[in-house]
């Protein structure tokens, strides 16, 4: 995974977007819009050990505007392995994922473009099998705490990566259950349309496996 600590396993445009849009955030009961890639902390991780998280665009999706009213605090960070938030720092803040165009030696250039280009074979390098990792911690009005931990591989044996996994077996769920006519019709956000319980059951009979924990 050197240098970066990452290797790519989806589009690097995507990838570079959740760097460099803004991200959406509930905090004290207000949506707000705040700047990705900042708001770094450390977390641990059992079996992994020490972890950056920080703010990223995108994955909290629509649930801030969701759960506004019902949560007063919903954020979405991203983790890695230390040292991938600093370098990565460096090159939004040099520019390098500008969309304005520059004329460089007679020709007319995007930064972000060219930066995808260059950087997206080195991201790819490695070998092995990818995981992904998702911790969820839940404060209630009383200060309880929930924690939901998972830690996902790659399915080697039928060529499937953990992101995959991860991506397409959520979505053949929500698919199973609009076939069954159990999802409302019309645009509905996706945290709305099923319940948390019947999805984390029906992923557990794929496989996946989730370490629940309560406090207080």
């Amino acid at each position: 995974m050197p240098p970066f600590g990452y290797r790519l396993v989806f589009n690097v445009s995507g990838l570079i977007s959740e760097y460099a849009d803004i991200a959406y955030v509930l905090r004290d009961g207000a949506v707000e819009a705040i700047p990705s890639l900042t708001e770094a902390q450390h977390v641990e991780f059992p079996e992994i050990g020490e972890l950056e998280a920080f703010v990223t665009s995108g994955g909290s999706g629509t649930a801030p505007w969701t759960f506004q009213g019902r949560v007063e605090n919903y954020e979405y960070k991203t983790l890695r392995y230390p040292g991938h938030y600093d370098k990565m720092r460096l090159f939004k803040e040099c520019g390098f994922w500008s969309t304005d165009p520059l004329l460089l030696d007679g020709q007319e250039i995007v930064p972000r473009s060219v930066f995808e280009s260059v950087i997206e074979p080195v991201l790819r390098r490695g070998e092995g099998g990818d995981q992904v990792l998702l911790l969820v911690e839940v404060v209630g009005r009383a200060g309880n705490r929930n924690f939901v931990r998972l830690r996902e591989f790659a399915d080697e044996a039928r060529g499937l990566s953990a992101m995959q996994r991860m991506t397409a077996f959520p979505t053949a769920i929500a698919a199973h259950e609009i076939a069954r006519g159990s999802i409302a019709k019309g645009c509905v956000p996706f945290e709305s349309s099923l319940p948390g319980d019947l999805m984390m059951e029906a992923l557990v009979k794929r496989g996946v496996s989730f370490e629940v924990r309560v406090e207080g």
